[in-house]
């Protein structure tokens, strides 16, 4: 066989020559680009921690914790790196972008694997409480005795002060959506200490029980609308309404007037609504938002009203739940004297955040005056002592996840009577 000319061998290694030549320029080049983009990404971080040029990028997160404290010098001294531990968490919270970078992380997570550090994520977007607070399933027989003998015994002491009490209970959403959990969430157990303490609270003759959990399943029967919001805890305006006119009904059915029942003139609707607790919990770039529905022509706490006013002493319990020091209440409502005779006599409630929107509902237009506390425990007291001479009604409105904090309010407030 003949052998190829040796001007085309001659090419073919220049050829190979050029090519391996400028590969290697292409993987130097890649080398370079890849160690200065490394050193980017270790220098600008840094740089923005000491001078954040860039400002704020996303939304801070909302850790409710206070950032770590630079640590003292003098644990220098030491051999045991404390030092070092604390100039970690030191640096760890304030590195330049972080905020950034675990609402990316996050996004990620929640996008691409349908999974949350903070939050059970449910079918449609559908989210529940991962950490949520101790739960009644978890007290024992003696603390659970507490929460009976606790309602039984603010019902009496009422009652020495010519007032009646009413129980208003909220479940968590997972006992009406259990079918929006995700597999893998733990579900609480059917019945157990929430399904006897029903039934306690439902057979006692001392007060009367409005059990919002039976009430709730009957309309989700009946409606598709959402009674309690997907990215939240709380429920929503469409399973308040029920709850609103069963108050009125039961305190008109006790004080013997048929005339006096729930009469607003409302309008269903439904809007975007993107302020749910749990959506902010997960640290996102972008939150989650949900069509919900709301009432047009509802009420606003602090308007002008004709048939009344409002009376509120710190406007900031609007913007903030704060621990209330000091203050007996949050706001109360007052209707004109003229109009008293023709409502129900004066009522306080002492509750949570569940019974923010009985307002929006008109609950108030019912009554001489309504006056309204909310959590935590430790104003239960100061509410409970300053109630008004001409009181009648007291509702104490809780939520099922949050009735261990209840052992405690009981605590406070029988031992001192």
């Amino acid at each position: 066989m003949f052998g190829l000319p040796d001007i085309f061998t001659g090419r073919k290694s220049t050829l190979r020559g050029a090519w391996t030549a400028a590969s290697q320029n292409v993987e130097r080049n890649l080398s370079f680009a890849f160690l200065g983009f490394a050193a980017l990404c270790l220098v600008v971080p840094f740089l923005q921690t000491l001078y954040p040029v860039f400002g704020t990028i996303v939304a801070p997160l909302e850790e409710r914790r206070a950032a770590g404290s630079f640590p003292p010098l003098r644990l220098l001294m030491g051999t045991n790196g404390d030092f070092a531990a604390g100039l970690n968490a030191w640096f760890d919270d304030r590195v330049g972008f972080r905020d950034l970078f675990i609402r990316a992380k996050n996004q990620i997570d929640y996008t691409l694997f349908d999974t949350s550090k903070k939050v059970w994520i449910g079918p449609d977007g559908w989210l529940f409480d991962r950490y949520g607070p101790r739960d009644i399933a978890d007290l024992d027989a003696a603390q659970l005795a507490i929460l009976e003998d606790g309602f039984v015994t603010l019902a009496r002491l009422l009652q020495d002060r010519g007032m009646h009490l009413l129980v208003v209970g909220y479940p968590d959403k997972s006992a009406i959506y259990p079918e929006m959990a995700p597999p893998h969430m733990p579900m609480p157990p059917a019945g157990g200490n929430y399904g006897r303490l029903r039934q306690f609270l439902a057979s006692r003759s001392e007060f009367a029980f409005i059990d919002t959990e039976a009430m709730m399943i009957r309309e989700k029967a009946r409606s598709s609308e959402h009674l309690y919001y997907k990215t939240d805890m709380h429920v929503t305006e469409v399973a308040q309404l029920p709850v609103v006119k069963a108050i009125v009904a039961r305190i008109a059915q006790t004080e013997n007037r048929p005339d006096i029942r729930w009469d607003e003139k409302f309008t269903l609707r439904h809007a975007p609504w993107d302020h749910g607790t749990w959506a902010r919990f997960m640290s996102l770039l972008t939150q989650p938002a949900e069509e919900a529905p709301y009432y047009a022509g509802a009420h606003t706490i602090g308007a002008t009203e004709p048939d009344g006013h409002w009376n509120i002493p710190d406007p900031g319990v609007f913007e903030r739940a704060d621990a209330g020091i000091g203050r007996p209440f949050d706001w109360e409502f007052r209707s004109l004297p003229e109009l008293c005779a023709a409502r129900l006599p004066g009522m306080v409630l002492y509750g949570n955040s569940f019974s923010d929107l009985y307002w929006a509902l008109g609950l108030q237009r019912y009554f001489c005056f309504i006056r309204r506390a909310r959590d935590p425990v430790s104003r239960f007291k100061l509410f409970y002592d300053t109630m008004p001479a001409d009181t009648k009604y007291f509702i104490f409105e809780y939520y099922e996840p949050w009735l261990p904090r209840e052992v405690e309010l009981f605590k406070q407030l029988l031992p001192a009577n």
